[in-house]
């Protein structure tokens, strides 16, 4: 996602400034970049859902495991 805000901000920056075009000229090369930026925050979002769910749908551990997970 960073990458994706990175190079978008480079060619924003060489649209406008190098080649003079006005602001809503530079967006449209640029959709590409932020349906990127999108599609990551989508599978971002994705993740933090199954990891809140995996949390709240912790079982406790069936009783004598814990000492295997300790190492004795």
């Amino acid at each position: 996602m960073s990458l994706a805000f990175a190079v978008s901000g480079v060619l924003q920056s060489y649209l406008e400034r190098y080649l003079g075009q006005p602001f809503m000229v530079a967006q449209e090369p640029m959709r590409l970049w932020m349906a990127i930026v999108a599609a990551h925050g989508v599978l971002v979002v994705i993740g933090v859902v199954l990891i809140v769910k995996h949390l709240l749908t912790l079982k406790p551990m069936p009783a004598g495991t814990a000492g295997d997970l300790a190492g004795s």
